[in-house]
């Protein structure tokens, strides 16, 4: 049986594919695929259980605080219960007479972030399967960290700038170091095993990225499932007012569950109440902070592409200047949640 092991990247639509494979598990098993989701949480087969059983003992993040495994005895314990659930899984397929077993989850990718944790998990899973195939997406590095700009000020991160210096990004910010991802998993599991697979919608089969992991791995009863956003998209001055309110809170922004609370208030009222364009850096900003990354991506094409160019050079998309947001209207979205929800703790 083959495993396909998709580990993400973070931002490049993997809840999007792990929509359609939810919606599709009954299809696909019955031609043979079966989607894994004992590591899952209800409805849903993001394996999120599994990159948590791997990780170093001395490692603790949301998942592991939340189900109170930061103790390493307890962690222990329960990663025996995860990994005997998911050997009686693939039993379960083996015995249904699938030949392919998908196992999903970014956080593969962004969790086992050692070489040692990915390789104690390839030492788990090639047992159990004739081959394993270790997939990823790759999304351009300029319009990946736009995408994480705003989700870090959604987290409660107060970012000074859409994209951050070239050279900080290259050399910090592990979400977008694609080559130690890759090297890192190629290491562990061979580098005939390892697909980097780029996450654009001009380069994607069908510009669905569904569409196309199916297209590639032979996958038949995969349908593309309209994928429904638990939340909106922000505006830069959406943005804009949510980062004002981070630096307002200063550290308990990311510490206090009060805080946290309003933020997530402050999210649903800016998605109901405000509407504009998008932050944007300028062409000429996102052309720089591409290009610091020009070496790391032509090693990556030069190792699994053939030479070919890992991503393509349209910066068509970006406006001669940044679009921030409005400074005037994102203060004034401010005040008037900070009165809406000084009301509600009166009431």
């Amino acid at each position: 049986m083959l495993c396909l092991l998709h580990i993400g990247n973070a931002k490049a639509g993997s809840t999007a594919l792990q929509s359609s494979l939810r919606s599709s598990r009954s299809h696909l098993q019955a031609s043979g695929v079966w989607v894994s989701e004992s590591c899952s949480g209800p409805d849903s087969v993001n394996a999120r259980a599994l990159a948590a059983a791997f990780m170093s003992a001395d490692k603790n993040d949301d998942y592991t605080r939340l189900h109170g495994l930061a103790e390493p005895s307890r962690r222990n314990a329960w990663r025996r219960s995860v990994l005997a659930g998911l050997e009686r899984e693939i039993k379960a397929a083996s015995d249904a007479h699938c030949e392919c077993f998908i196992i999903t989850s970014e956080h593969l990718q962004t969790r086992l972030s050692e070489d040692l944790e990915v390789s104690f998990l390839a030492e788990f899973l090639k047992p159990h399967f004739e081959e394993v195939k270790v997939v990823t997406y790759l999304r351009r590095q300029d319009q990946a960290a736009t995408s994480y700009y705003g989700e870090q000020i959604r987290n409660g991160m107060s970012p000074d700038s859409i994209l951050p210096s070239p050279t900080w990004a290259r050399d910090n910010m592990r979400l977008l170091q694609y080559e130690e991802t890759l090297s890192r998993w190629a290491n562990a599991f061979g580098q005939q095993a390892v697909f980097p697979c780029v996450y654009d919608r001009n380069s994607l089969t069908g510009g669905d990225i569904s569409v196309d992991f199916a297209t590639k791995f032979g996958l038949e009863g995969l349908s593309s499932t309209p994928y429904l956003e638990a939340r909106k998209s922000l505006s830069a001055t959406a943005l804009l007012a949510m980062r004002m309110m981070n630096l307002d809170a200063g550290e308990l922004s990311r510490t206090s569950s009060k805080i946290r609370e309003k933020r997530l208030a402050f999210d649903e009222y800016l998605q109901k109440v405000d509407s504009g364009p998008a932050p944007k850096a300028s062409r000429t900003d996102a052309m720089a902070f591409l290009a610091a990354f020009e070496s790391m991506n032509t090693e990556i094409s030069s190792l699994w592409t053939e030479g070919r160019p890992l991503f393509d050079g349209d910066f068509t998309d970006y406006p001669e200047l940044s679009v921030n947001g409005d400074i005037k209207h994102a203060k004034l979205l401010l005040a008037e949640f900070e009165s809406e929800w000084q009301k509600r703790a009166e009431s």
